[in-house]
């Protein structure tokens, strides 16, 4: 054996004497120095250079193909919206039905924001967006604290589960995220404009099923004239203010403080408006009609005034009807009463009948119905009178001259139609100004403007992580390869002596 060192170590028993020889490798013995490896990784470096270089090429194909064939979404645009309106935190609807957040997807919202961007020329459809929409409700974290509090006494005391089954939450905020495909073709601008638009579409969706508003038109204009005989055409326009007014009535209940801030009127204004409209204008274009019995073709005349007669009479008589029954009711409700006993007791005892919502809503509404019937049965005299006193002349072959009339009752018209059309015009703006700055104010918003995240950064990241990792691993794999290369030469040229 080479030179080396030894340690004698001497055991003895009764019979026998053991000697063990430890033996310490000395420095002649077969080892690698530090210097030799570092010599033999050297001399392998291209070994080391092919590894990381084919551990490279397989990352960059391997990770490049697969997210080149696999991962469709190139990036996504999203929002926050909140809702704040009567229901919302019970999750209703303001027609107090049931919130369904998923209406932000409705065919009409997504096919109006298609056809707005011009999305059909990218191949873009109404099913194509509602696909890649993702909506969320956010719950607070107060909320969220909550629940899980109530979820970790439960574990210990089950009744607690109760409180966490009553417990319930309706979202008020929402995160909507619009996915974004290779095969959409769209920058990031342009993803951002789409989310804008159907938040928007969807606005305007919202307040259009979910309010009472009512667009009025002007029912005939001056062009009409040629079709109505005067008589008619006035009919027709009163009609028209007198529905106008009623419902304007409603809004000046709700909202009596409200002016407009673009047409500078209230609801009071408007009705004011239209019965200086319909007590001046038209009464006096009236007056001249029946005075004068202005008409183009009498026969047409005595017509409408029978047809007028006749649909009047209809309505009356259902609110004569109306008036009956609920008088009827009322007079057969029994209130509740109350004794009070007197000195003598019963025989000094007096009787209180308590008040009763019920019994005074029947009386009301029969003292309206009544105010009705009286005055339909004013516009039938009147309209009966206007027709004897037709049918009179005709019977007794009265001509009057109406020519010098007829001009001042078509210029009294045309400056009536002008009036009502201004008016309507008017009313239009104002409700328009009330529902969106008052009813509807706020009751969608996005909290958050449209902001599009492309998934590049995010590919960036995992790519470069991917190289490292490759690198490392490619360097690893080369240094082993050196080394092992390195020693099986060595031992192919005889290796280290031995005996």
């Amino acid at each position: 054996m080479g030179n080396s060192s030894e340690d004698k170590i001497k055991l003895y028993s009764n019979d026998h004497k053991v000697e063990l020889v430890l033996t310490q490798p000395g420095q002649d013995d077969d080892e690698i120095s530090l210097g030799q490896l570092v010599q033999k990784i050297i001399d392998g470096k291209k070994t080391i250079m092919l590894c990381t270089l084919i551990a490279l090429l397989i990352t960059l194909v391997g990770f490049g193909g697969y997210n080149f064939i696999m991962q469709d979404e190139v990036g996504s645009v999203s929002t926050v919206l909140s809702f704040n309106f009567k229901g919302i935190k019970e999750g209703l609807n303001p027609n107090e039905e049931e919130f369904n957040i998923n209406e932000l997807t409705n065919k009409k919202v997504l096919e109006d924001t298609v056809s707005q961007l011009g999305l059909a020329s990218k191949g873009i459809d109404s099913e194509t967006l509602r696909k890649n929409i993702l909506i969320q409700g956010i719950i607070p974290e107060d909320i969220i604290n909550q629940m899980t509090l109530i979820n970790q006494m439960a574990e210990k005391d089950v009744s607690q589960l109760e409180k966490l089954n009553e417990m319930e939450y309706f979202p008020t905020q929402y995160k909507v995220d619009l996915h974004i495909s290779k095969d959409m073709d769209l920058s990031g601008e342009e993803a951002e404009q789409i989310l804008t638009s159907i938040v928007s579409n969807y606005k305007t969706y919202f307040m259009d099923k979910y309010n009472d508003r009512k667009v009025f038109s002007s029912a005939i204009t001056s062009s009409d004239l040629d079709r109505y005989d005067y008589s008619e055409y006035i009919m027709i326009v009163d009609d028209q203010l007198e529905e106008a007014r009623v419902y304007l009535e409603e809004k000046q209940v709700e909202a009596p403080e409200f002016r407009s801030k673009t047409t500078g009127v209230g609801f009071e204004d408007l009705i004011s408006q239209i019965d200086f409209v319909r007590n001046v204008d038209i009464n006096n274009v009236q007056s001249i009609i029946d005075t004068f019995v202005v008409s183009k073709n009498k026969d047409r005349l005595s017509t409408i005034y029978r047809n007028k007669i006749q649909n009047l009479t209809i309505e009356m008589d259902q609110y004569r009807q109306e008036a009956d029954s609920l008088r009827a009711a009322a007079n057969e409700y029994k209130k509740d009463s109350m004794v009070v006993l007197g000195e003598d007791g019963l025989d000094t005892a007096m009787e209180f009948t308590l008040e009763s919502k019920a019994y005074d809503k029947l009386i009301e509404d029969a003292i309206n119905a009544e105010k009705m019937v009286a005055e339909y049965r004013y516009d039938i005299q009147r309209y009966e009178a206007l027709l004897n006193r037709l049918v009179g002349q005709g019977e007794a072959e009265v001509n009057i001259d109406i020519t010098p009339y007829i001009a001042d009752v078509e210029e009294d018209i045309g400056n009536i139609t002008e009036k009502v059309e201004d008016l309507v015009n008017n009313m239009n703006t104002t409700l328009d100004d009330y529902y969106t700055r008052e009813v509807f104010k706020g009751s969608v918003k996005m909290d958050v403007p449209a902001m599009y995240s492309s998934n590049s950064m995010a590919y960036i990241k995992k790519f470069t992580m991917a190289l490292a990792i490759s690198v490392v691993l490619g360097m690893m794999i080369g240094v082993m390869g050196a080394l092992s290369k390195g020693i099986l030469q060595e031992e192919g040229q005889g290796g280290p002596n031995e005996e």
